[in-house]
Protein backbone atom coordinates (compact mmCIF):
# COMPACT_ATOMS: atom_id res chain seq x y z
CA UNK A 1 0.00 0.00 0.00
CA UNK A 2 1.41 3.36 -1.01
CA UNK A 3 1.44 6.52 1.09
CA UNK A 4 -1.16 8.06 -1.25
CA UNK A 5 -3.47 5.03 -0.90
CA UNK A 6 -3.27 5.30 2.89
CA UNK A 7 -4.06 9.04 2.76
CA UNK A 8 -7.02 8.41 0.48
CA UNK A 9 -8.33 5.67 2.78
CA UNK A 10 -8.06 7.94 5.83
CA UNK A 11 -9.73 10.84 4.01
CA UNK A 12 -12.53 8.54 2.86
CA UNK A 13 -13.03 7.21 6.40
CA UNK A 14 -13.28 10.77 7.74
CA UNK A 15 -15.80 11.76 5.06
CA UNK A 16 -17.75 8.56 5.57
CA UNK A 17 -17.99 9.19 9.33
CA UNK A 18 -19.22 12.75 8.70
CA UNK A 19 -21.86 11.60 6.19
CA UNK A 20 -23.12 8.81 8.48
CA UNK A 21 -24.69 11.55 10.61
CA UNK A 22 -27.11 12.08 7.72
CA UNK A 23 -27.79 8.43 6.98
CA UNK A 24 -30.96 8.22 9.07
CA UNK A 25 -32.95 10.97 7.32
CA UNK A 26 -31.76 9.74 3.94
CA UNK A 27 -32.72 6.16 4.75
CA UNK A 28 -36.27 7.20 5.67
CA UNK A 29 -37.02 8.20 2.07
CA UNK A 30 -37.26 4.55 0.94
CA UNK A 31 -34.76 4.92 -1.92
CA UNK A 32 -31.27 3.57 -2.46
CA UNK A 33 -28.84 6.48 -2.35
CA UNK A 34 -26.25 6.43 -5.07
CA UNK A 35 -24.31 9.64 -4.41
CA UNK A 36 -24.11 12.36 -1.75
CA UNK A 37 -22.36 15.71 -2.18
CA UNK A 38 -21.83 18.73 0.05
CA UNK A 39 -23.10 22.02 -1.43
CA UNK A 40 -20.43 24.70 -1.32
CA UNK A 41 -21.44 27.97 0.33
CA UNK A 42 -24.64 26.53 1.78
CA UNK A 43 -25.34 24.30 4.73
CA UNK A 44 -26.83 21.61 2.46
CA UNK A 45 -26.13 18.19 1.07
CA UNK A 46 -27.43 16.97 -2.28
CA UNK A 47 -28.32 13.28 -2.47
CA UNK A 48 -29.11 11.37 -5.68
CA UNK A 49 -31.12 8.17 -5.69
CA UNK A 50 -31.89 5.14 -7.84
CA UNK A 51 -35.33 6.55 -8.70
CA UNK A 52 -34.05 9.57 -10.62
CA UNK A 53 -34.48 12.08 -7.80
CA UNK A 54 -32.18 14.57 -6.15
CA UNK A 55 -33.01 15.60 -2.61
CA UNK A 56 -31.45 18.59 -0.92
CA UNK A 57 -31.11 18.35 2.87
CA UNK A 58 -30.21 21.04 5.42
CA UNK A 59 -27.15 20.08 7.44
CA UNK A 60 -28.35 21.89 10.53
CA UNK A 61 -31.55 19.90 11.09
CA UNK A 62 -31.33 17.08 8.49
CA UNK A 63 -34.67 18.17 7.01
CA UNK A 64 -35.40 18.14 3.27
CA UNK A 65 -35.09 21.55 1.59
CA UNK A 66 -36.09 20.49 -1.94
CA UNK A 67 -36.73 17.47 -4.13
CA UNK A 68 -36.04 17.49 -7.87
CA UNK A 69 -36.85 15.01 -10.61
CA UNK A 70 -34.05 14.54 -13.13
CA UNK A 71 -35.77 12.58 -15.87
CA UNK A 72 -33.01 9.99 -15.46
CA UNK A 73 -34.09 6.46 -14.54
CA UNK A 74 -31.38 5.98 -11.91
CA UNK A 75 -28.86 8.68 -10.91
CA UNK A 76 -25.39 7.19 -10.40
CA UNK A 77 -23.24 10.33 -10.22
CA UNK A 78 -23.66 13.86 -8.94
CA UNK A 79 -21.46 16.94 -8.72
CA UNK A 80 -22.11 20.43 -7.36
CA UNK A 81 -20.47 23.49 -8.91
CA UNK A 82 -17.80 25.26 -6.82
CA UNK A 83 -20.14 28.25 -6.31
CA UNK A 84 -23.02 25.97 -5.22
CA UNK A 85 -25.38 27.30 -7.91
CA UNK A 86 -25.53 24.36 -10.32
CA UNK A 87 -25.33 20.62 -10.25
CA UNK A 88 -24.77 17.92 -12.80
CA UNK A 89 -26.39 14.52 -12.57
CA UNK A 90 -25.62 11.44 -14.62
CA UNK A 91 -27.17 8.06 -14.78
CA UNK A 92 -29.01 5.35 -16.67
CA UNK A 93 -31.83 6.22 -19.02
CA UNK A 94 -32.79 2.62 -19.81
CA UNK A 95 -31.98 -0.99 -18.97
CA UNK A 96 -29.34 -1.09 -21.72
CA UNK A 97 -26.96 0.98 -19.51
CA UNK A 98 -27.11 3.98 -21.83
CA UNK A 99 -26.69 7.13 -19.79
CA UNK A 100 -26.99 10.87 -19.96
CA UNK A 101 -25.61 13.86 -18.09
CA UNK A 102 -27.77 16.89 -17.32
CA UNK A 103 -27.08 20.35 -15.91
CA UNK A 104 -29.56 21.72 -13.35
CA UNK A 105 -30.05 24.93 -11.39
CA UNK A 106 -29.55 23.97 -7.73
CA UNK A 107 -31.91 26.61 -6.30
CA UNK A 108 -34.90 25.79 -8.54
CA UNK A 109 -34.24 22.29 -9.88
CA UNK A 110 -34.72 23.64 -13.40
CA UNK A 111 -33.22 21.40 -16.07
CA UNK A 112 -30.85 23.75 -17.92
CA UNK A 113 -29.64 21.36 -20.62
CA UNK A 114 -28.54 17.88 -21.59
CA UNK A 115 -24.77 17.87 -21.64
CA UNK A 116 -23.96 14.51 -23.12
CA UNK A 117 -25.40 11.09 -23.88
CA UNK A 118 -23.06 8.28 -22.91
CA UNK A 119 -22.83 4.70 -24.23
CA UNK A 120 -22.28 3.17 -20.77
CA UNK A 121 -23.02 3.89 -17.12
CA UNK A 122 -21.94 7.30 -15.82
CA UNK A 123 -19.91 6.50 -12.70
CA UNK A 124 -18.46 9.85 -11.70
CA UNK A 125 -18.75 13.58 -12.33
CA UNK A 126 -16.59 16.48 -11.21
CA UNK A 127 -16.65 20.22 -11.85
CA UNK A 128 -13.40 21.93 -12.73
CA UNK A 129 -12.41 24.44 -10.00
CA UNK A 130 -13.51 27.37 -12.21
CA UNK A 131 -16.98 25.81 -12.70
CA UNK A 132 -16.81 26.12 -16.51
CA UNK A 133 -16.18 22.46 -17.37
CA UNK A 134 -17.01 19.06 -15.99
CA UNK A 135 -15.30 15.72 -16.23
CA UNK A 136 -17.51 12.70 -16.79
CA UNK A 137 -16.25 9.20 -16.06
CA UNK A 138 -18.00 6.19 -17.56
CA UNK A 139 -17.36 2.52 -17.20
CA UNK A 140 -14.35 1.54 -19.36
CA UNK A 141 -14.68 4.60 -21.63
CA UNK A 142 -12.50 7.67 -22.12
CA UNK A 143 -13.14 10.46 -19.62
CA UNK A 144 -15.20 13.22 -21.28
CA UNK A 145 -14.27 16.83 -20.54
CA UNK A 146 -17.35 18.93 -21.29
CA UNK A 147 -17.28 22.72 -21.72
CA UNK A 148 -20.55 23.90 -20.14
CA UNK A 149 -21.00 27.06 -22.22
CA UNK A 150 -20.35 25.55 -25.66
CA UNK A 151 -20.99 21.84 -25.11
CA UNK A 152 -17.60 21.09 -26.68
CA UNK A 153 -16.23 17.70 -25.63
CA UNK A 154 -12.65 16.49 -25.33
CA UNK A 155 -11.72 12.92 -24.43
CA UNK A 156 -8.95 11.60 -22.19
CA UNK A 157 -8.05 7.99 -22.82
CA UNK A 158 -8.87 5.58 -20.00
CA UNK A 159 -9.05 1.79 -19.87
CA UNK A 160 -10.35 1.47 -16.31
CA UNK A 161 -13.60 2.10 -14.52
CA UNK A 162 -13.78 5.80 -13.76
CA UNK A 163 -15.47 5.57 -10.37
CA UNK A 164 -13.72 8.61 -8.86
CA UNK A 165 -12.89 11.93 -10.48
CA UNK A 166 -11.64 15.08 -8.82
CA UNK A 167 -9.44 18.13 -9.20
CA UNK A 168 -6.83 19.63 -6.92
Amino acid sequence: ESHTDAETRVEWQMLSAELKKYYRPLRQSGASWMEVRLVSGKAWIAAADDQGRILIFALINHQPVAEYSTGIQSVHALAVSPDGRQLVAGGSVDNQFRSRVILMDLATGQHLRDLHHMPTTVESLAFFPDGRQIACGCRYEPVSLIELETGEIAKISSSVRNEWLGWN
